[in-house]
């Protein structure tokens, strides 16, 4: 005795016809709402210096990469912005505790930034008190 399994699965043409627009249909919204998803969202900021410093240094530069065709400010001052996203400013540090804001702005007024505090320390002197430079 022999038994059939009619719940058996035939491939036919039609059905993967079927699977196939299925299969693009799915690939097509995933598409779609990961590049909506990447409009609205924040841009990215990477920054060289990935934490905060002290130093001795008059001038630190602070470079990092950003989302294309966003707009960085640094304290306020926007940084030019290269085709790949690469930014980079020379920022003069006073003695003491600098606060940097490094912020990225995209083309929806989404933004990110970044903090960095910066420590400048006078240089010790060992030698003559009278020779100490001005």
């Amino acid at each position: 005795m022999m038994r059939r399994f009619s719940n058996a699965i035939a491939v036919t043409p039609h059905g993967i016809a079927r699977v196939t627009w299925a299969l693009v249909a799915c690939g097509m919204v995933l598409y779609f709402s990961y590049h909506v998803w990447t409009l609205f969202r924040p841009p990215f900021l990477v920054l060289e210096q990935n934490h905060d410093i002290i130093t001795q240094e008059d001038f630190v530069f602070v470079r990092g990469v950003t989302q294309k065709e966003s707009h960085v400010f640094i304290n306020s001052r926007e940084a030019a912005v290269t085709a790949k996203g690469a930014f980079e400013e020379r920022i003069a540090l006073e003695n003491g505790m600098n606060a940097i804001e490094i912020k990225s702005v995209n083309k929806f007024g989404k933004t990110t930034s970044v903090l960095r505090r910066i420590i400048k320390q006078a240089p010790e002197w060992y030698g003559d008190p009278a020779q100490i430079p001005k």
